[in-house]
């Protein structure tokens, strides 16, 4: 039993049965990958497939590929739209004193990624993520942030 396919619609999800094994599909809008301790196949494949991993792995990790670096807002670097985000056992920072990679932090980055997605933020920018300019009246109305805070 495993998830056997993610494509842009939907997962697809081997499932045991009495009869033995069926195969499930499970619409998305937004997919997050989470697997278990150590190094995955996923990560160490985005790392070398993005040419600023590849260098920031040189310069910071002793070319080590297994782990994705990523900004302070959790969205990962040399990917200009911010389309994707990395945290847990996953993500690292190029920071001096970056945060253990425990359980306890991965909930906590899970935590702020959700609110950031759930309001609406605008993640393809340089700097922090901001709301989109369709909740700037609301915003307005309510006094409140206009842009999210970095995780730390």
């Amino acid at each position: 039993a495993g998830v056997s396919e993610i494509n842009g619609e939907a997962v697809k999800v081997l499932r045991k049965t009495d009869a033995g094994t069926s195969e499930v599909e499970i619409p998305y809008g937004l997919c997050m990958w989470s697997a278990g301790q150590g190094a995955q196949v996923l990560a160490s494949k985005l790392s070398e497939s993005i040419p600023m991993q590849a260098q920031l792995a040189v310069e910071h990790a002793r070319g080590d590929r297994s782990r994705l670096f990523v900004d302070d807002y959790n969205r990962l670097l040399g990917i200009p739209d911010g389309s994707i985000l990395a945290l847990g056992d996953c993500a690292r920072t190029t920071a001096e004193k970056p945060l253990p990679q425990t359980a306890q932090v991965a909930a906590q980055q899970g935590a702020y990624v959700a609110r950031i997605l759930n309001r609406g933020y605008v993640l393809a920018q340089d700097g922090p993520p901001a709301m989109s300019s369709d909740d700037f009246s609301a915003l307005a109305r309510s006094r409140g942030r206009v842009e999210a805070p970095p995780f730390h």
